[in-house]
């Protein structure tokens, strides 16, 4: 099947499509193939790399000091649009040289997947703790757990029978074709993709955006929708393309569910999204929000008439004696207060019966 998902920058449509194929178990023992996912830690092959490792395990646990040196050096990598390496940072390299060479991607592997998929490989694991055994690339990727990064996007017919097939940012590689124009092989496949058992998650902003075949074979069309930038997604499906930019179309859709950002899969990969997203205030919280504030000056001005009217009046009425040092011992507190004596040096004031000392 191919499944086109939609979203404008913000809304997730990367990390949900990671996450979902990740947990999807009818998915289980078949090859992953994808494209144009910066730093995916759940490529054996670039988990393993020391960017793998710098990004997968260093940075989650470095402490302040650490990065406080490190992060502007990544900053000035990441306006290049690229990933760190060694000659980046030559000063960690023989901290990752010390570790264990794929324990990166074990640890994402076992922390992203469901525990049906990853049971065999924790038997595995277990066995090789106890007798001493070091697991090489070979034997952890017999467990169909890695994901294999595609050198050309448009060669995906080619790859083995059966693959799941993620391509971001797909209007890069499949753009919409002018009228008459001959249609390439990587778009005429699309037709019978399913003759190779091929499910393909093509990723984009709009459906528009993509050539006009691939539109009108898609089986599922998943739109993501981030209304404020918050930490909640709400995802509509149909099985027919969706006008996005019409919200009343979207309102008919009967396949609506609201998702949390899967916290969990944040740095699974390098997102500029994740990274750069701002919350907007919803129109809601700006009309409402108003609203509170003129109630608030309303009750506070209502509390100063009533305040004028007649509490102003009973406070007044109250006897306040001042004790200072230098009197306090011919000062005799009114009846009824306490017998003890007002200690040396401390300021007194009497409300009646209540004595408040300072």
């Amino acid at each position: 099947m191919i499944r086109l998902i939609t979203g404008f920058p913000g809304a997730s449509k990367s990390l949900n499509t990671v996450k979902e194929v990740v947990e999807d178990l009818d998915y289980s023992g078949r090859p992953v193939y994808y494209y144009n996912v910066k730093a995916l830690m759940l490529d054996i092959d670039f988990a393993a790399s020391f960017s793998g490792w710098f990004y997968g395990s260093w940075l989650p646990t470095a402490g302040d000091a650490d990065l406080e040196r490190v992060i502007p050096i990544v900053r000035v990598v990441h306006k290049q649009s690229r990933v760190v390496t060694e000659d980046d940072l030559p000063f960690l390299v023989c901290y990752w040289r010390q570790g264990e060479v794929y324990q990166t991607w074990v640890d994402w592997v076992l922390k992203l997947y469901p525990e049906q998929k990853t049971a065999e490989l924790r038997r595995f694991l277990d066995a090789c703790e106890h007798f001493g055994f070091k697991a090489n690339k070979d034997r952890l990727k017999r467990f169909h757990l890695h994901w294999h990064k595609m050198k050309n996007p448009h060669d995906w017919h080619k790859l083995p029978y059966g693959s799941v097939i993620i391509i971001d940012e797909a209007q890069e590689f499949f753009p919409p074709r002018s009228v008459g124009s001959k249609v390439p092989e990587h778009i005429s496949k699309m037709n019978v993709h399913r003759h190779s058992g091929f499910d393909l998650h093509l990723i984009t902003q709009q459906p528009k955006l993509v050539d006009s075949q691939i539109r009108s074979v898609t089986g599922r069309h998943i739109h993501f929708h981030n209304p404020d930038n918050g930490e909640k997604v709400v995802r509509y499906q149909s099985a027919k393309l969706m006008d996005v930019e019409n919200e009343s179309s979207l309102k008919d859709c009967l396949n609506l569910t609201y998702h949390p950002r899967d916290k969990k899969f944040y740095g699974s990969y390098y997102s500029a999204e994740i990274h750069t997203h701002k919350r907007i205030v919803p129109d809601f919280y700006k009309k409402i929000i108003p609203s509170i504030l003129m109630l608030l000056i309303g009750l506070g001005g209502a509390g100063y008439v009533f305040w004028n009217m007649g509490f102003k009046e009973v406070f007044a009425n109250e006897t306040t004696i001042e004790v200072n040092e230098n009197d306090h011992a011919n000062t005799q507190a009114p009846a009824g207060s306490p017998a003890d004596s007002v200690p040396v040096g401390n300021r007194c004031i009497f409300v009646g019966e209540r004595r408040i000392c300072r």
